[in-house]
């Protein structure tokens, strides 16, 4: 599996992003959620969770 068949992609929720996973029909059996977000804690979209350095 590799992270394109997951990642749905980066959204802002207010003012901070969110990067949103699909979870693979194989998995569903044991995660109940249907994605998971996850707080990328930026208000940057150029490089959200990166050192600009």
């Amino acid at each position: 599996m590799t992270a394109s068949n997951c990642i749905d992609g980066v959204e802002p929720r207010g003012s901070v992003y969110y990067l949103r996973w699909r979870v693979p029909a194989e998995f569903r059996a044991v995660e109940s959620r249907t994605e998971i977000n996850q707080s990328l804690k930026t208000r940057m979209k150029r490089r959200p969770g990166r050192s600009p350095f």
